[in-house]
């Protein structure tokens, strides 16, 4: 399968080391473009301009900062990722804007599923760890399986598209009381 991971910071790192040992082919994008450049010396290729990287592939992954990040990168890619790609995106966002981006995307007619993760760098390359996914529930059958095989766990949590998030912000309020 050919997949464009945008963000290539620790965590996108490490998933994309995963993805290239399971025999992707992995475009890479990062704002700070010696983080992809470094995923070379892997096997995935760095691109400067995130339109080039998800350009014929199926599956567009992201791991970034915030909401903010998110569509500051997504947004400007919408001519050009292609109408049957997927994007799934592991990034810690807020369930309002994650619901609101859901809905974007398959207004454009596209699959967007929210992933987020807990785990850490180590895990992701890995591939152990846990992640929650929500969404259409036959979209996240259908992905379920490569997902497995990027983590530990997969709890698919409904087919609101903003749960992964509010339990993922949970999770993370959780471990800071401990």
């Amino acid at each position: 399968m050919k997949i464009a991971f945008l963000g290539t910071g620790l965590m996108g790192s490490g998933f994309v080391r995963r993805l290239l040992a399971q025999g992707h082919t992995v475009h890479v994008w990062n704002r700070s473009p010696a983080s992809a450049m470094a995923l070379e010396a892997n096997g995935a290729k760095a691109f400067a301009a995130s339109a080039d990287a998800v350009a014929g592939v199926e599956r567009v992954h992201l791991s970034l900062a915030d909401d903010a990040s998110v569509d500051a990168v997504l947004e400007p890619l919408a001519d050009f990722i292609p109408a049957s790609c997927w994007i799934i995106d592991h990034t810690t966002t807020t369930p309002s804007a994650t619901g609101k981006r859901a809905r974007r995307w398959a207004e454009m007619g596209r699959v967007y599923l929210h992933a987020p993760v807990f785990m850490g760098p180590v895990n992701a390359a890995e591939g152990t760890g846990v992640m929650l996914v929500s969404g259409d529930p036959e979209q996240c059958a259908r992905v379920l399986p490569e997902l497995e095989r990027m983590t530990g766990k997969v709890f698919q949590l409904g087919s609101q598209p903003e749960r992964a998030a509010a339990f993922k912000l949970f999770g993370n309020l959780a471990f800071l009381g401990m």
